[in-house]
């Protein structure tokens, strides 16, 4: 067969199609598999309000293709001074308010003066940073998540979330904090994303970025 390269693929390689390569002058073929890259961080959603909504949803974002996620969380201004900022998971687009969101978050104020903690046990959400300021200057609350999600099982919902943030307090004092918070349910399908919103009033801005990537767990 005589090889021209006449005819484009144009498109992403099989992981069976055949590479021709020299190994030591002897002409051999690989299969794709063998040399692809796998992609690192994988944008799998973004969404940004810059007016008044109840709330910021951004769904499709948790699927069987990655077991792993990177969720931003940035600058969610309140229209109301001093509220709180929430989460609520989505499952095929419906917030879930099942009592089962657990979660503690720990905070200290950047001036090292004072420090504090809320928590919740089989809550109805998670709450994410306490009384924020509604100034536009002072950036609202911001949160970097580690999310780990099995949709193996899509009858069942197993979410975690660990992850460090901060926000500015109508007191004026800004937190730094550390929150970790579970979602475990037999009976609520697998989550495929969140609704953040505060506890009184209106979303005056926020963004919501979300990038996936796959591990492979390892016995030691």
């Amino acid at each position: 067969t005589v090889i021209t390269g006449s005819t484009a693929l144009a498109a992403t390689p099989a992981d069976t199609d055949e590479f021709l390569i020299s190994d030591a002058g002897t002409i051999k073929r690989i299969d794709y598999s063998h040399i692809k890259t796998t992609a690192g961080l994988v944008q799998t959603g973004r969404t940004v309000t810059t007016s008044a909504v109840n709330d910021v949803q951004l769904d499709d974002i948790f699927s069987s293709t990655y077991n792993n996620y990177i969720l931003l969380l940035r600058h969610f201004l309140p229209v109301t001074d001093e509220v709180d900022l929430m989460m609520r998971l989505n499952m095929s687009g419906t917030q879930s308010a099942a009592s089962k969101y657990c979660y503690m978050n720990e905070f200290l104020d950047n001036g090292g003066g004072s420090q504090g903690s809320f928590s919740g046990d089989d809550n109805t959400e998670f709450e994410m940073a306490h009384d924020v300021d509604n100034d536009v200057f002072k950036g609202g609350a911001s949160f970097m998540l580690h999310i780990q999600t099995e949709l193996g099982d899509t009858s069942a919902c197993t979410f975690s979330a660990n992850g460090t943030g901060s926000f500015v307090a109508d007191s004026g004092i800004q937190y730094s904090s550390h929150f970790g918070g579970s979602f475990k349910d037999s009976s609520t399908p697998a989550a495929t994303g969140v609704d953040i919103f505060f506890n009184s009033g209106n979303i005056a801005s926020g963004e919501i970025i979300c990038y996936g990537f796959k591990t492979t767990w390892v016995k030691y």
